[in-house]
């Protein structure tokens, strides 16, 4: 009995460190000239199901939700709200539960590099694994999404992911992406 009581305390703790951990926030510029070897792996068969593409115009909107923060209604909702951003360039949105790459900025990095290569885009990810929020942005775009405001966008939206609102956390990352562009 006092090892279950032990093991339900330690698994209480484990959940409330979770759900009351606050996301960090972190924005950086990027330099496309530095040669860096972007990692392909950032996508497998197994997390081919959870990305929707679509091709807007010259542009491309892509979700990978792998961590399940958005439902099927709200998937199709952040890609309308994402159309306005992919008339200026390409838009992504990308969570994940477990982060291969130590951080939340070399995952964002690595995933737009799968999805866009150097073309201009952004990319809003939300690491579960890291609680960390960041904005990627790349060519014309980092021009006006660079690193002060994309640190100013994540630093206005982290108290709703840190109500698990995800939706509206992108939805507002999106708008404020538009009206920089």
């Amino acid at each position: 009995m006092n090892k279950l009581l032990k093991s339900s305390f330690i698994t209480s703790l484990l959940i409330l460190f979770i759900f009351i951990t606050p996301f960090t926030v972190f924005a950086d510029d990027i330099d496309t000239t530095t040669g860096l070897d972007y990692e392909t792996s950032a996508i497998d068969d197994n997390n081919k199901n959870d990305i929707n593409i679509v091709d807007e115009g010259n542009y491309r909107i892509v979700i990978s939700d792998e961590a399940d923060l958005l439902s099927d209604s709200k998937t199709t909702d952040l890609i309308k709200e994402m159309k306005n951003v992919a008339e200026k360039c390409n838009v992504a949105f990308v969570s994940v539960n477990s982060n291969p790459y130590g951080s939340v900025e070399t995952l964002a990095e690595n995933y737009y590099r799968q999805y866009f290569g150097t073309d201009t885009g952004t990319l809003f990810a939300i690491d579960m694994d890291t609680r960390e929020l960041y904005i990627f942005s790349d060519g014309d775009a980092f021009r006006k999404i660079n690193s002060s405001k994309a640190y100013e966008i994540t630093d206005r939206v982290y108290k709703l992911a840190s109500k698990e609102q995800y939706f509206e956390c992108a939805k507002k990352v999106y708008f404020e992406e538009y009206i920089i562009l």
